[in-house]
């Protein structure tokens, strides 16, 4: 093949060297220092606690919530359009589904009374470092069950829970007064929740824990249960006292208003006299 002009030119061209140094002026990039960054957590889960009980019945009694729940809503929403589609029976369909729509919804009632109470997990916070406290000046966290089975958590002070005798399936309560996170006034107690609780529910002051499990308790676990126990044996004797006090004020008031009466009676009959 005969040479082409430009490989003649080629020919009277120097040879090309390579300087690296001009090289690497021009593609130096400037190194960007990237900060990693923790994997971000979820509000839903406490990242300061630690859960020291899990209720044995929490999933079974999950899915008793939500089966409850769907079907009284289910009865509820099928009543009417059962009742229009046969209109020509309206006497006989509207009872059944009266009925069935009352039964439903009587069900779910007592669902939610029994299950409200039931603790499914108990957390407590971890107090900070410089702070040493007993176990009667922490906190912990009651996580109990919404309407539909979702996490509802119960911010309280552990000195503040006793045993509790007046209501069934329930075993612990606050004291009469005792603050908690769903007064929402109480920030201390507010800021440990893990989520924002809702607008809706009433305060919570029954609670249900299991007395002792199969595996036995954890010692912060164990430690609580005492201190309730505790509280509920300090609570039971100052009122046995206040009981004695009263009675006693009003032996002796009875006892005084008597002589009060008997000194009138002898009084008016020297009058007489």
């Amino acid at each position: 093949m005969a040479p082409t002009v430009l490989h003649r030119v080629a020919r009277h061209l120097p040879p090309l060297r390579r300087q690296p140094g001009l090289l690497n002026v021009g593609l130096a990039l400037p190194r960007v220092a990237l900060e990693r960054r923790p994997a971000s957590s979820r509000a839903s889960e406490p990242q300061s606690g630690t859960v020291v009980y899990e209720g044995p019945l929490a999933k079974t009694l999950i899915y008793l919530k939500r089966v409850s729940a769907t079907t009284f809503g289910l009865s509820t929403f099928a009543a009417p359009l059962l009742t229009v589609a046969e209109y020509s029976n309206l006497a006989v369909v509207g009872t059944m589904m009266g009925a069935a729509v009352l039964t439903s919804g009587l069900s779910t009632a007592l669902v939610q009374y029994c299950v409200n109470p039931y603790v499914t997990k108990i957390i407590l916070p971890i107090p900070p470092a410089d702070q040493i406290a007993p176990l009667e000046a922490k906190h912990a966290v009651l996580q109990t069950l919404t309407f539909f089975g979702n996490p509802r958590y119960t911010a309280v002070r552990t000195s503040d829970l006793i045993p509790a005798t007046d209501r069934a399936f329930a075993n612990w309560r606050l004291r009469e007064g005792a603050p908690s996170s769903d007064d929402r006034t109480h920030r201390e107690l507010f800021s440990l929740l893990p989520t924002l609780p809702s607008k809706f529910g009433r305060k919570r002051t029954r609670f249900y824990v299991h007395p002792e499990l199969d595996q036995g308790f954890e010692p912060g676990m164990a430690e609580l249960v005492r201190t309730v126990n505790r509280a509920g044996r300090t609570a039971g004797v100052a009122a046995e006292g206040v009981a004695k006090n009263g009675a006693a004020d009003q032996v002796r008031q009875g006892g005084s208003a008597g002589k009060k009466d008997w000194d009138e009676i002898v009084k008016g009959l020297r009058d007489e006299k």
